[in-house]
């Protein structure tokens, strides 16, 4: 969270110290993406677990082999819901549920996006595999590719909001008067 509300406001926005914002970001997102991990790394082992239950089975029963590649393919969800978790949780405010719903509606609502950023963290897994020493840069550059991709969308929602805020203030200040 702390790493693409850095990349993202000093890329896209005006602060000019991404460190010094990073570890503000980080110190009050702490606890919340904590939460957010455990949640996620107890899902991911589930799900590692249920493929790897299938890919043996597809050892023995040819059957079994189509249900493996069919529930790896059913994993995208799952993984297009993380992609759009982290830059939702940066941007808005949502509490834990709101969060993952938001999230699970992006997925469908920007799917050309979504693909962008699946293709983006699929291909920085395989190189992960290939070339292992190469994971301490990927995460800067896969959430630096997402936040152009990401914020492109955002921008709509926070327009519709600046938007909203005025007119409501316009039908405040009409009443006033």
């Amino acid at each position: 969270i702390a790493l693409y509300d850095a990349i993202a406001q000093c890329i896209h926005g005006n602060h000019e110290s991404p460190c010094k914002y990073f570890f503000h970001v980080f110190k009050t997102e702490l606890l919340r993406g904590i939460l957010i991990t455990l949640v996620w790394a107890a899902l991911g082992v589930v799900l590692y677990l249920g493929y790897a239950f299938l890919h043996q089975w597809g050892q023995t029963m040819p059957v079994a082999r189509t249900y493996s590649m069919v529930y790896l393919g059913t994993l995208l969800i799952p993984v297009a819901i993380f992609c759009w978790l982290i830059p939702l949780e940066s941007r808005f405010s949502y509490g834990f549920f709101g969060l993952h719903k938001e999230a699970a509606t992006f997925v469908i609502v920007h799917l050309p996006t979504t693909g962008i950023m699946l293709g983006v963290t699929a291909v920085a897994a395989v190189i992960t595999i290939v070339m292992p020493a190469l994971i301490i840069l990927l995460p800067g550059l896969v959430v630096t590719l997402h936040s152009y991709v990401a914020e492109k969308v955002f921008k709509q929602y926070i327009d519709e909001d600046v938007q909203a805020e005025e007119q409501n203030e316009e039908e405040q200040n009409d009443h006033a008067e």
